[in-house]
């Protein structure tokens, strides 16, 4: 597979509220494209050209494009001009917003199959993941470039997450996850053996107060207590918190749920919630330290975190008084404000929702410093990602 070169940072912001006070049916400007009150369709980005975009992003060919303003167009223009097989389960469709768009290649389309034995000297690819990864770049990138919209999302012909083996490699992305090229490449690699392996904290960097609890979630089914202390520190260098990993009231192993494991990309995993008996405070920095032997998996044991391998800090949104454990209460309609900094090395931001029935966000993409407005429109779990392009 082609080396990438770019580097990726992902900065969750999981806001686990639940709603309190009237529901108001307020919502913000996102910026979206106008959509067809006929058809529900993004308009075609008439004043700009048009181009297909393919290969890899640190590699991407540009192709102009002259064709009918219709994504299975796009797709099929690319399909001649790449020679894959980029046949289509059913039409494109245009989510209810406009703003995003799902695709569903047919089973006898390229990413199911091995890489064809003609090959376009242009358009070369290695091995099955080059292809799948290629394909899927590809085509999320023009729809991206000629349409007003902010994410493509894949499925199954079914409709269901895409779970493929091609040719020895094994690749997995859920329907809920927008198209990432690096997130989901991360999110794809292999358990190494040596090891217990890919960890998501929650939280991390910048978040929200009134939470009493974290959570970790391992990629791995069968993780375990093991032994070891659990420490959160404050700004001040100050323990917050401490416990046993062996305390199983306040260290709880459970099978995430369904929707957990979309928002993670991932097929299987062991979630570990800490109940820290206290609300994190507003305008804190915590640090966690992790001794090496507290999580098991059969024979592995997992490695010291810490040295700034988890840190956050609390931000005051405004929330009302925490009514239910780790959860805060949030008026609907009320907009919360959130300051992203791009800083010397990013160029730009991409901010996206995980659930866009229940809330709206605004802007969805930043080439500089500024603000991003969340407003939870619906009860439910409300989390946005913001993801920094170096």
């Amino acid at each position: 597979m082609k080396k990438r070169i770019c580097v990726t940072l992902g900065i969750l912001l999981s806001l686990l509220l639940t709603a309190c006070g009237t529901a108001t049916n307020s919502s913000v400007e996102t910026g979206a494209a106008e959509v067809d009150a006929i058809t529900g369709a993004a308009p075609f980005m008439q004043n700009e050209s048009k181009k297909l975009l393919i290969g890899l992003s640190d590699d991407l060919k540009e192709v102009t494009y002259g064709g009918e303003a219709a994504p299975e167009a796009l797709i099929a223009a690319l399909a001649e001009e790449t020679g894959w097989n980029l046949a289509l389960a059913a039409p494109v469709t245009t989510g209810a917003d406009g703003n995003s768009m799902t695709v569903a290649f047919a089973i006898d389309s390229a990413i199911y199959t091995a890489p064809p034995d003609n090959q376009k000297d242009d358009y070369r690819v290695s091995d099955a993941e080059d292809l799948i990864y290629t394909v899927l770049n590809s085509t999320a990138q023009t729809l991206l470039q000629n349409f007003q919209i902010d994410n493509v999302f894949f499925t199954a012909p079914d409709g269901g997450n895409l779970d493929i083996e091609n040719d020895g490699f094994s690749f997995y992305l859920t329907t809920v996850y927008p198209w990432d090229e690096y997130l989901v490449y991360e999110r794809n690699m292999p358990l190494p053996e040596d090891s217990i392996g890919q960890l998501v904290f929650d939280p991390y960097s910048e978040t929200c107060a009134g939470f009493d609890a974290l959570n970790m979630l391992f990629a791995r089914d069968d993780v375990r207590a093991g032994t070891g202390a659990f420490t959160v520190y404050d700004g001040n260098g100050e323990v917050f918190f401490q416990g046993d990993i062996s305390d199983a009231e306040t260290f709880e192993f459970t099978a995430p749920s369904a929707e957990t494991l979309a928002f993670a990309n991932w097929k299987q995993g062991t979630e570990v919630r800490v109940w820290l008996g206290k609300q994190l405070v507003a305008g804190e920095n915590y640090t966690v330290q992790i001794d090496a032997g507290a999580f098991v998996s059969g024979d592995l044991k997992s490695r010291e975190i810490g040295s700034g391998a988890w840190e956050f800090s609390c931000l005051d949104y405004g929330f009302g008084e925490t009514n239910a454990p780790g959860r805060a209460a949030v008026k609907l309609g009320a907009s919360i404000t959130q300051e992203i900094l791009l800083g010397e090395s990013a160029e730009h931001a991409v901010i996206s929702l995980y659930n866009t029935d229940t809330a709206t966000i605004s802007p969805t993409e930043m080439t500089e410093d500024g603000t991003v407005t969340f407003t939870p429109t619906d009860p439910g779990f409300y989390g946005f990602q913001v993801q920094f392009f170096l």
